[in-house]
C-alpha cells in the first residue's frame, strides 16, 4: 500500500472531521439498540455527513479497494430500493412467500391495488436508513486523511473505555436495573450504552488491538508517557468484555488479543528490532488486566463457559430459518423482516414470550431476507475484505503498516461474530466498522516520527 505525506489540513478538511467525529461519537453513544430515539439521532447526523461525503468523494482521486466499497454500498442501497418500489397486487402475488398474504388483506377487505416486495416496509426503510448513515460515514472518513483518521479512532477508544467504566458499574449493581437503559436490556453485566452485552463485548474486542497499537508505536518511538493512556483504554475495554460474561465477546477478545501481539512483536519501528522485555508498559498492562479478571470475573466466566452455548435458542433460530429462505428465493422476504417471517412459521413448540428479532447467522437472515442477491452481496463483501487484508499485509513492515494491519483484525472480528449473533445490525458497531474501513484502504499517512 502506498502512502505519502499529507498536506496541511484545509477548513473543508477540518469540518468534514468534526462532522465525522460528531456522527462517530453519535453511533457509538446512541447506536447501540436495535432501534428507536437513539438510531435517529445517528440518522440526522448523517444527513449533513451524506452531503458533504458525497463532495468530497467526487473531487477526489479515489483508490480502486474505495471505488469498490462504494460500488457495493451503491448494489446495497439499490436492492433495498427495489423491495420498496410499488408494485401491482396482482404481480406482488404471483412472487414465492406472498399469495397468503394478499389473499388476506383481500379477506380483510384491505386488498391495496400496489404493494411493495418487502413484507415488512417499515423494516426495509429502517435498513436502508442504516445503510446509508454507515456508509455517509465512511465517505467522509475516507476522504480524510491520515492524521484525522487516527484522531477518529482515539475518539471510538475514549468512547470505549467510558462505555467499559458504565460497564462496571452495571456490572457491581447486580439485580439491580438503575443503570439500564434499554428495554429488555441485559441486568447484573457490563452492557454499557448497548442493548445487548454481546454487541458491547464485540465493540470493545474490535478497539482493544487497536489502543494496543497505539500504545506499542508510542513505545516504539520511546514516548513511555504517551503509551500509557492507550494501554490503560486496552486494559479497562478488556476488562470490560469479560464483565459482559458473553462467551462470544470473550472468544472474539482472546483472538484479537492473540493475533495483535503476535502481530505486535512482529513488527519493526524503522528497522529497529526491541526485544518483547524491553515495552515493559505492554508487560505489565497484560499482567494486571489479566489479575483483574481472575480477581472480578473469573469465577463467572468459568461458570457460563460451562453450560451448553447453544441452551438460549440459537440452534433453534437456525434450524427454523434455514428451511424459510427455500420458500422466498430468489428475491427474498424483504429487509428487516425476519421477525415477522420467522414469527408466522414459528413451531407451536418453541413459542416463548420473548419474540425473535434476528437469525443470530448473517448468511442465513441475508439469504431469507434479500434472496439471492443478498448471497451476491454477501460473497462479495467477504471477497472484499479478504483484498483489503491482502493489500494491507503486502505493505512494508514499518510502523506505518501497524495501524491498517490491527485494524482488519478489527474488521475481521464483527464478521466471524456475525456467525452466532447479528453485530453488523447495530449502528454503533456498523459506524466502527465504517472508520476502519476508511484506515484501511487510505492512502495518505502522517510522516513516521523519529525516535527520541
Amino acid at each position: 500500500m502506498h502512502l505519502r505525506t499529507t498536506a496541511p489540513p484545509s477548513s473543508q478538511d477540518r469540518i468534514a472531521e468534526v462532522l465525522a467525529g460528531l456522527l462517530l461519537a453519535g453511533a457509538l453513544l446512541a447506536g447501540g439498540g436495535s432501534r428507536g430515539a437513539g438510531d435517529l439521532l445517528v440518522h440526522l447526523l448523517a444527513l449533513p455527513a451524506l452531503v458533504l461525503g458525497s463532495w468530497r468523494w467526487y473531487a477526489r482521486p479515489r483508490p480502486p479497494l474505495q471505488r469498490t466499497i462504494s460500488w457495493l454500498w451503491l448494489a446495497a442501497l439499490a436492492l433495498l430500493g427495489l423491495q420498496l418500489l410499488p408494485l401491482p397486487a396482482a404481480l406482488v402475488a404471483t412472487l414465492p412467500g406472498r399469495a397468503g398474504v394478499v389473499s388476506g388483506l383481500e379477506l380483510a377487505g384491505l386488498a391495496p391495488a400496489w404493494l411493495p416486495m418487502s413484507l415488512s416496509p417499515s423494516g426495509t426503510l429502517r435498513a436502508g436508513l442504516a445503510l446509508l448513515s454507515v456508509g455517509s460515514l465512511w465517505l467522509l472518513c475516507a476522504s480524510l486523511d491520515g492524521r484525522a483518521q487516527r484522531r477518529l479512532l482515539w475518539l471510538a477508544i475514549a468512547i470505549g473505555s467510558a462505555q467499559a467504566l458504565l460497564g462496571f458499574a452495571q456490572a457491581s449493581a447486580g439485580a439491580r436495573a438503575v443503570l439500564a437503559l434499554h428495554p429488555n436490556q441485559n441486568i447484573g453485566v457490563a452492557t454499557g450504552l448497548f442493548a445487548n452485552r454481546n454487541h458491547l463485548a464485540c465493540l470493545l474486542a474490535m478497539l482493544v488491538p487497536l489502543a494496543l497499537g497505539l500504545g506499542w508505536q508510542a513505545q516504539q518511538r520511546r514516548q513511555h508517557s504517551a503509551a500509557l493512556l492507550p494501554y490503560t483504554a486496552a486494559a479497562l475495554m478488556t476488562l470490560g468484555v469479560a464483565l459482559s460474561f458473553s462467551r462470544a465477546g470473550n472468544a472474539l477478545l482472546v483472538l484479537g488479543l492473540a493475533t495483535s501481539l503476535a502481530l505486535l512483536l512482529s513488527v519493526a519501528a524503522q528497522g529497529q528490532r526491541r526485544p518483547f522485555w524491553r515495552h515493559p508498559l505492554l508487560l505489565l498492562t497484560l499482567a494486571g488486566t489479566s489479575l483483574a479478571v481472575a480477581a472480578y470475573a473469573w469465577e463467572r466466566l468459568a461458570a457460563r463457559f460451562g453450560r451448553p452455548m447453544l441452551e438460549d435458542g440459537r440452534l433453534d433460530y437456525l434450524q427454523q430459518g434455514w428451511p424459510l429462505i427455500g420458500q422466498y428465493l430468489p428475491w427474498g422476504s424483504g429487509a428487516g423482516s425476519f421477525r415477522e417471517v420467522y414469527g408466522a412459521h414459528e413451531p407451536l413448540a418453541l413459542l416463548a414470550p420473548n419474540y425473535v428479532l434476528h437469525a443470530h447467522n448473517e448468511p442465513v437472515e441475508l439469504l431469507l431476507e434479500l434472496g439471492l442477491p443478498g448471497g451476491l452481496l454477501l460473497l462479495a463483501g467477504i471477497a472484499l475484505l479478504v483484498a483489503i487484508s491482502w493489500q494491507v499485509w503486502r505493505a512494508a513492515r514499518s510502523e506505518a503498516a501497524l495501524l491498517p494491519r490491527v485494524a482488519v483484525l478489527g474488521l475481521w472480528l464483527p464478521v466471524l461474530h456475525s456467525a452466532v449473533d447479528y453485530p453488523l445490525r447495530t449502528l454503533a458497531i456498523g459506524a466502527l466498522v465504517a472508520l476502519l474501513l476508511a484506515v484501511t484502504t487510505c492512502t495518505e499517512s502522517e510522516p513516521t516520527p523519529r525516535a527520541h
